[in-house]
């Protein structure tokens, strides 16, 4: 059985946002989420992505406001 997934670092100007996002944030909220990063110095959390084509770009599926944010 082969893994499905993985932990890996990538490039972050190789991630593009899906199209679809469910989440919305409010600016309020963004504004914080863009402050907490700046003073925790990083993510708490990784973004998901999966490998889109053979050019090697990913689309995330979870963190897109944390990727515009970071």
């Amino acid at each position: 059985m082969t893994d499905k997934w993985k932990i890996d670092m990538v490039d972050i100007t190789l991630l593009d946002e899906a199209e679809l996002n469910a989440n919305e944030m409010t600016d309020a909220e963004f504004s914080r989420l863009v402050e907490n990063i700046r003073i925790s110095g990083g993510l708490s959390s990784a973004i998901g992505c999966y490998r889109k084509t053979e050019d090697g770009r990913y689309v995330i599926f979870s963190g897109h406001h944390r990727k515009r944010a970071a």
